[in-house]
């Protein structure tokens, strides 16, 4: 409180002498983890509770989104360097065969999770090398520069090449948004460079990168709102609730919102899931529902990229 230089965890959560209560502090800290069917996996994954978030964030809080590090009492504070990091040759290519294996694996393994509704892993990726090569697992609070998320049939037809697609529109319009890529395969992969992670100053000079963490935060966590509440049911304020922490970032998301619908017919945004930050990010259509005319829209909109 006395530095200058304090700033505070979420605009949910301002600096105060006060300490907050669990209830309080609980919507930022659940924010952090995987949502629904997801967390219920990883939960039974390392037998904890998923009613219980505070004790999954123990587990899983070493590489959390923004600039925030959960670590055990006595574990290490120190920035880790390269040997922080553990190659993993040939991990797209286990991702694209067996997605739900391959992640359940590297996350077990390396206590890696991220949150959101969507099976997902990151990663950090050796700039000098291909993409299909220099994959590394973090270790130890290391921070990771990519997340993968594989497109499964069963619980979001296309997803991968939706997401690849909307990015890539949103770029083309003039919006700045993170390198993007598509792996084909079996279960084809879209790969995403992190906003929240920058590379330090005069690093990656014949080494691996040196990335430090930049604090971020999605729309529910700065008004206080838990995963469940995310999903307007009914008649919400949500979105004039979004004004008040940050205005500009409400009117970035009205602009965005607008122009993908009218490039893409139907296109929209899970706004509780964009950033408060300078990218536009997580972009998919998710209006349309068939099938049929999902798979047009793509066409039109792949069309509309060249």
């Amino acid at each position: 409180m006395k530095s200058s230089s304090a700033v505070p965890l979420s605009l949910s959560l301002p600096l105060s002498a006060r300490r907050y209560t669990g209830y309080e502090a609980m919507p930022f800290f659940e924010g952090l983890l995987p949502e629904d069917d997801v967390r219920e996996a990883v939960a039974r994954q390392f037998h904890v509770s998923a009613m219980r978030p505070m004790e999954l964030i123990r587990v899983l809080g070493k590489d959390c989104a923004g600039d925030v590090v959960i670590l055990e009492e006595g574990d290490s504070c120190d920035l880790p360097g390269e040997a922080a990091y553990v190659p993993l040759p040939n991990t797209l290519e286990e991702i694209v065969r067996y997605p739900y294996g391959a992640i359940a694996q590297l996350r077990a393994e390396y206590r890696l999770s991220l949150a959101g509704g969507q099976e997902k892993i990151a990663l950090f990726h050796d700039d000098r090398a291909p993409l299909d090569k220099g994959w590394f697992a973090p270790l130890a609070g290391a921070p990771s520069s990519h997340i993968i998320k594989p497109q499964i049939a069963d619980r979001f037809p296309l997803l991968a090449s939706n997401e690849f697609i909307c990015m890539e529109a949103a770029r083309a319009m003039g919006f700045e948004v993170p390198e993007t890529a598509i792996v084909l395969g079996e279960h084809p992969l879209f790969i995403v460079r992190r906003y929240d992670r920058e590379m330090m100053e005069g690093s990656g000079d014949g080494a691996l990168q040196v990335l430090r963490r930049v604090h971020q935060e999605d729309f529910c966590q700065a008004i206080g709102l838990t995963s469940g509440e995310k999903y307007e049911k009914q008649k919400t304020h949500h979105a004039q609730d979004m004004r008040q922490p940050k205005r500009v970032a409400a009117k970035i998301l009205e602009e965005l919102a607008s122009s993908l619908e009218a490039a893409f017919e139907a296109a929209a945004i899970e706004s509780a899931r964009v950033g408060l930050a300078d990218d536009a990010y997580d972009l998919t259509q998710r209006i349309v529902r068939s099938t049929a005319k999902r798979k047009g829209v793509m066409r039109k909109a792949a069309d509309l990229l060249g």
